[in-house]
């Protein structure tokens, strides 16, 4: 395929069908609903391979990165997607053991006008794809599926798949951004060299650059998971009053700052107790 042609006049769906066609699918078996099925996944990680090929970035999670992603709620969304989701994307467990979530261990995408495709392999090689359409905006939320709007086609379990891993894409790279993150990155760098067919001189090769950025907890990350903030004491009269504590989980905001505190940022906030003080009585009203 012509690189430049195609960019100019093929959009990447058709880009996408023409390299998965002729690379990966069988053609004499073509009329098999389950080649068929096939070939919508090649299609789509077709898709994801164009939208990546000027530089390879795939972010691979450390031991206890997957545990604080998922317990972390989102509780306020951006105007635009984390820098994360804004081209094709790659996030992978370090070890197949250790899934990002459920037996989910590899999660890509890319975007074609409003929608995300999002791309999941498992622990048991079985592959999927599911489009998502999330409702950016400056605004709060109060759940984590309220934001996503799933094909209506997709019902049950790829429905839940795909609230589930939209939500763990978002939150990565939310924290990716945010201040007092409770994770950190480690960047490594290969740069692959191809040879151009038409010139053989080494200054005119073509460098391609394929970066891991390897995702650990930062100290709070490991503070989050070994402890949580106790809440502080009370002065009041608590005569009469039990002490009630609950966990509140970590979460990730949106925040406002600047002049006119016309910009926001993310923060993180850890996880932590939370204790009020509450009649020892209990009152039961039955209406009539």
């Amino acid at each position: 395929m012509d690189k430049n042609n195609a960019e100019k006049n093929m959009s990447i769906q058709e880009i996408a069908a023409f390299i998965g066609v002729e690379a990966w699918v069988d053609k004499d078996n073509i009329s098999d609903p389950y080649e068929a099925v096939n070939m919508g996944i090649w299609i789509n990680i077709s898709a994801l391979a164009w939208e990546m090929r000027s530089s390879l970035t795939v972010y691979e999670l450390a031991k206890g990165v997957p545990e604080i992603i998922i317990d972390t709620e989102i509780r306020s969304l951006p105007s635009i997607p984390p820098f994360l989701l804004h081209n094709g994307w790659i996030i992978e467990s370090r070890k197949i053991s250790e899934p990002l979530f459920g037996d989910t261990v590899c999660l890509g995408g890319y975007s074609v006008d409003n929608k995300i495709f999002l791309i999941g392999f498992e622990r048991n090689g079985r592959a999927m794809v599911v489009p998502v359409t999330p409702c950016w905006g400056e605004t709060d939320i109060e759940t984590n599926c309220e934001w996503l709007v799933v094909d209506e086609k997709e019902i049950g379990e790829s429905k839940k798949w795909a609230i589930e891993a939209m939500h763990f894409a978002t939150i990565l790279g939310a924290l990716l951004e945010a201040e007092t993150a409770p994770i950190k990155i480690e960047n490594r760098t290969v740069k692959q060299k191809k040879k151009s067919k038409r010139n053989k001189n080494p200054k005119n090769e073509e460098i391609k650059k394929w970066t891991t950025r390897i995702i650990r907890l930062s100290e709070i990350g490991e503070a989050s998971l070994r402890e949580i903030t106790e809440p502080s004491s009370s002065k009041l009269d608590t005569s009469g009053l039990v002490l009630e504590t609950i966990k509140v989980r970590g979460h990730i905001k949106r925040v406002a700052i600047g002049k006119g505190r016309r910009e926001r940022k993310w923060i993180y906030i850890a996880p932590y107790l939370s204790s009020r003080w509450i009649s020892e009585r209990v009152k039961i009203i039955i209406k009539k």
